[in-house]
């Protein structure tokens, strides 16, 4: 049976978990990408401490699910708001990708019709009229 110690640092690693994603998750509905860079910063360093958990994060249930009711409804209730910042993260993930792909697309048509005008401008300097030897 883990130690009030380890109770508490795990519990800990979870509130600092549940934060970093949501700051995560602030920083995409914000498109705000320095604010982002710094949330997976902090989700990197939460998520190598909870992997130097003793047993990882298997451990880190373990020893949650040895609280008190009370405490465990409270850390459950936190992964629940963590889990849905997630999947709303994903999606804003997917969303930006999408929106990322179709700029690279409308950029890449823009560049495309540049270069043929410019191919084209080369036959505009050729006479206007038709030979009527035809």
């Amino acid at each position: 049976m883990p130690d009030d110690t380890a109770k508490e640092y795990a519990v800990e690693l979870v509130r600092h978990l549940v934060d970093a994603m949501a700051l995560q998750k602030a920083a995409l509905l914000k498109s705000d990408w320095s604010s982002l860079q710094s949330a997976v910063n902090t989700l990197t360093d939460v998520l190598t401490r909870i992997n130097a958990f003793p047993g990882g994060l298997n451990g880190i249930a373990e020893t949650i699910s040895e609280y008190e009711k009370t405490n465990s409804d409270q850390i459950r209730s936190l992964l629940k708001q963590g889990d849905k910042d997630r999947q709303a993260s994903n999606t804003l993930i997917k969303m930006n990708l999408a929106r990322f792909n179709a700029i690279g697309s409308f950029i890449a048509a823009s560049q495309d019709r540049t270069t043929y005008q410019a191919t084209l401008s080369v036959a505009d300097d050729a006479p206007q009229h038709v030979s009527r030897r035809v």
